[in-house]
């Protein structure tokens, strides 16, 4: 049976395998793959190895983090590896998905990809906690087709996260209880108490959503608005807890009606004193006592009902009330309803010029309806209705998206709805999340900026190793090496090819050219290097119209008949014409461009290539053996 070389494509262990096998397990890391990608790894170099080690890696903990931009990232990266990488198609679907650009998703559930049983039971059992479930039936399609066995775990796991969906609604309710982390065991057991008793409740540990990070204290403002009742479980962590302190001072702020359930016999802070001045709190230090809680929260429920005044009317009517008895406005309601009807058609089919004049018929039967103001909102921002747009904010979570979430809160409808309804809480509400995402979104480019920094000085580095190795030489010897005839060319060249690079591996590459310039003719290197220090400057910022006047100040020397001039003369001619700083830039370009075979033809029609093609010269060898690399590429 033949063996063949591979590559373990999760650690990169190189493995001798019988040809026949389709799938294989990898006795280091006891991950399995395909044998086909294991072969195609086999032909990729130990640094692209490597770096996909690290990108499984770091992908892993992107995907643990939920940080949904450094899995985009890390997955995209892989693939340009292996192409055909089930795991990462599914990553690089899943982010684009949460993205807002679900069409990569839905392409990945269509697609039929080799992929070992291993693999698809970790993706489908990502997708069972994360997928979206508004998606249920395609999710359900896709495992049906490719791992039915998996097929009613699945159905059974998002029925329960369209139940857990429900305890994250927004919805009135009667109590909401506050109370410390550590004293949830006590928290829970007052939930089923209360919950027994027929009374609906909020607390933290179920309703709330616990990967919504950015909008957490908004979520708890809203859901303190929404009770009737605050109950705080009190106790001398309770009391010293910042959490429970800033829930009770918004419960202080709406004048929430509050009931103290004290648990231990800590003396009172403050603020408890404050919050709870001549309120009587329940005593369960040696007892539950539930019962006189549960008659408690009843009489705070019916003080509450009876304090509630009703509702005045107001100018601006809502969908539900009457539009009013003006002489000159007989519109029914169902009118009003209509209108809004035919709005949410024409922006779905994107008619938005008729949907403009339904826009413009609402005003003139109700100009201070707040629903008529919203669809002036939505109308502006190409939204179908006011929910579309708070779930199109809710998925810009990129920073590339910071101008145009600006742009919706300094919009002229955004503006004209907070000047005309000052008092509308939920919308306001909704302001001060747009406005705490733009903040987020704001830290979140300075630390993009960062990254782009780091990203940029691990690429120099990888420059400076690609130079190392194209001219012949290895890092881990630089120190050791003894600057023969041969040698000393090969250093010269290495340094003329990274001195421009801001890098410490630069500074410790140097250092041993350095002593070698000691022991050398310090004048003639001297007056060479002045020479070429301007041409090679302009180029390594790739002002290249500058470095053509340098290299008309060389070609005056060129008559003392200098071969290491006349050589950089035509090096920087060819650099200039093609606009790279280095032959390493040149093989970038050469990676990225999809005109490779045209530029190829260019590069061999150069003086340059043409006169050296043939020859030993050291400096030209990355140039020759980077084309070697493309010799395929043209027929």
């Amino acid at each position: 049976m033949e063996l063949k070389q591979i590559r373990c494509t999760t650690c990169g262990e190189s493995l001798s395998i019988e040809t026949a096998l389709k799938e294989i397990k990898c006795q280091a890391c006891g991950n399995a793959f395909l044998m086909t990608q294991g072969i195609h790894l086999n032909s990729k170099s130990d640094d692209e190895i490597d770096t996909l080690k690290n990108l499984r890696i770091q992908l892993k903990r992107s995907v643990e983090r939920q940080d949904i931009q450094s899995i985009e990232y890390h997955a995209l990266e892989i693939l340009k590896i292996i192409p055909d990488d089930y795991v990462s198609q599914y990553f690089f679907s899943y982010a684009s998905y949460n993205l807002n650009k679900p069409k990569a998703f839905y392409e990945f559930l269509e697609l039929d990809i080799a992929s070992t049983q291993e693999d698809k039971r970790y993706v489908i059992e990502h997708m069972k906690a994360y997928a979206d479930i508004k998606e249920y039936e395609k999710l359900h399609q896709y495992v049906d087709r490719v791992y039915p066995e998996m097929s009613e775990v699945l159905t059974q796991t998002l029925n329960q996260r369209i139940q857990q969906e429900d305890h994250y609604s927004v919805i009135d309710r009667d109590v909401f209880i506050c109370h410390r982390s550590t004293d949830n065991k006590k928290a829970l057991k007052v939930l089923n108490a209360l919950e027994a008793d027929g009374h609906t409740c909020w607390i933290s540990s179920r309703n709330l959503r616990p990967d919504d990070s950015i909008n957490y204290w908004s979520n708890i403002e809203e859901a303190i608005e929404n009770c009737r009742v605050f109950l705080v479980i009190s106790s001398q962590s309770a009391m010293l807890s910042k959490d429970v302190q800033k829930e009770l001072q918004l419960a202080n702020k709406m004048n929430k009606a509050k009931i103290e359930y004290k648990i231990d016999e800590s003396v009172h802070t403050t603020l408890f004193k404050r919050s709870f001045d001549g309120v009587k709190w329940i005593e369960a230090i040696k007892g539950d006592n539930i019962e006189t809680l549960q008659e408690r929260v009843l009489d705070a429920l019916e003080e509450v009902e009876t304090k509630q005044q009703p509702k005045k009317i107001k100018s601006k009517v809502s969908l539900e009330e009457t539009i009013g008895d003006k002489d000159n406005l007989k519109i029914s309601n169902k009118e009003l309803k209509d209108l809004f009807k035919a709005f949410k058609v024409y922006m779905k089919i994107q008619d938005y010029d008729e949907a403009l004049v339904i826009l413009k018929q609402a005003k003139d039967i109700d100009v201070e309806n707040q629903d008529v103001w919203k669809l002036d909102i939505c109308f502006e921002h190409r939204v179908v209705d006011f929910l579309e747009l708070n779930e199109k904010i809710n998925n810009m979570n990129l920073s590339e998206n910071l101008d145009e979430l600006m742009k919706i809160e300094t919009s002229k409808s955004v503006q004209n709805y907070i000047k005309l309804f000052q008092d509308d809480k939920a919308f306001n509400v909704f302001i001060k999340d747009l406005k705490d995402k733009i903040v987020y979104l704001k830290e979140l480019e300075v630390e993009r900026k960062k990254q782009i920094k780091i990203d940029e000085e691990n690429q120099e580095a990888k420059r400076i190793l690609f130079a190392i190795k194209m001219h012949g030489l290895e890092l881990d010897s630089l120190g050791e090496l003894d600057l023969n005839d041969e040698n000393n060319q090969k250093f010269k060249d290495l340094i003329l090819t990274i001195e421009k690079i801001k890098h410490p591996l630069v500074d410790q590459i140097a250092l041993k050219y350095k002593e070698f310039l000691k022991k050398t003719d310090e004048d003639q290197i001297n007056s060479l290097n002045s020479e070429l220090d301007g041409i090679l400057e302009e180029i390594s910022r790739g002002v290249f119209y500058k470095a053509n006047q340098r290299l008309k100040q060389l070609n005056k020397l060129i008559i003392n008949n200098n071969v290491a001039l006349m050589e950089m003369n035509e090096i920087c001619e060819f650099l200039i014409k093609f606009n790279v700083r280095d032959f390493f830039e040149l093989k970038y370009k050469l990676d990225n461009t999809k005109y490779k075979k045209e530029l190829i033809m260019d590069i061999k029609d150069s003086n340059l290539y043409k006169k050296y093609k043939t020859s030993n010269n050291i400096k030209l060898k990355p140039l020759l053996e980077i084309l070697e690399l493309y010799k395929n590429d043209i027929d």
